[in-house]
């Protein structure tokens, strides 16, 4: 699982990114850095698990 989720990692960085940066500009002027850092640390957490499972599960199915 480890293998996996070193791939998801850079995949999922750039899109957590580009998803908070999204929502910041959105809302210009509402958010913090704190909230910043939050919101990009809670999606890279939630893609990288996502991601990182599929990963797993597509290796498995092309086993078989």
């Amino acid at each position: 699982m480890k293998k996996y989720i070193k791939r998801a990692i850079s995949a999922c960085f750039g899109s957590s990114l580009a998803v908070v940066a999204v929502q910041s500009f959105d809302y210009l002027g509402v958010w913090k850095l704190w909230d910043f850092l939050i919101n990009f640390l809670f999606t890279f957490i939630i893609t990288t698990v996502v991601v990182s499972v599929c990963l797993w599960l597509w290796s498995k199915i092309k086993r078989k």
